[in-house]
């Protein structure tokens, strides 16, 4: 059976053991694969480049067996990442992100140094064999209108999930059942632990 690697990005305040990742990383395991949600710097630390020095120690999973899921600012993290990369990912997962300003001057500001250039779409598509993009109808962050701007950028249709908040835990969400359905069907049937019919 090919193990996948499946890195999971947490939002800014997150801790990795926070949200739904907990959940979702287990559940993958139950297949067989790994699971990494790596712990990103907070508050000043909060750059572009300190939280790409976060994945430096993950490079050796960067290849055609890789399953990158972005939640919040992880959505511009993986997204960044995904456009230097010279090789396609299997999969790429964002939930509740955003490409630029929120209209909110104090997370504009500490967000800056992701955003400092528009993103590179066309390389983020070829670079993801398949891509998803979820929202919430009433996220208090990054509403509805971010993530139909990714989805449109990136020519993929968006999931609005309703109720869901900014998918974290003040909004009581500490299960994701949409995306392991998503995460289902771009897998093999050797992939679950299934044999391959003959």
């Amino acid at each position: 059976m090919g193990r996948l690697t499946f890195l999971m990005v947490p939002r800014l305040s997150d801790h990795p053991e926070e949200s739904w990742f907990p959940w979702l990383k287990k559940e993958v395991i139950k297949f067989g694969h790994r699971a990494i949600v790596p712990k990103v710097p907070p508050g000043k630390s909060h750059t572009l480049d300190n939280w790409l020095s976060a994945l430096e120690g993950y490079e050796r999973f960067m290849n055609k067996d890789l399953v990158l899921i972005g939640h919040s600012m992880g959505c511009a993290l993986a997204m960044r990442k995904l456009e230097d990369m010279v090789v396609q990912i299997r999969g790429l997962f964002l939930v509740a992100g955003f490409a630029g300003s929120l209209g909110r001057k104090d997370m504009d500001e500490s967000n800056r140094s992701f955003f400092y250039s528009p993103f590179y779409w066309e390389m983020i598509r070829k670079n993801a064999k398949s891509i998803f993009v979820y929202s919430s109808d009433d996220d208090p962050y990054a509403p509805l209108e971010n993530g139909k701007e990714i989805a449109d950028k990136l020519g993929v249709s968006l999931t609005v999930v309703k109720g869901a908040g900014h998918f974290n835990n003040a909004s009581g969400f500490k299960e994701f059942p949409q995306i392991l359905q998503d995460i289902k069907g771009i897998l093999n049937p050797d992939e679950m632990g299934k044999k391959k019919p003959l």
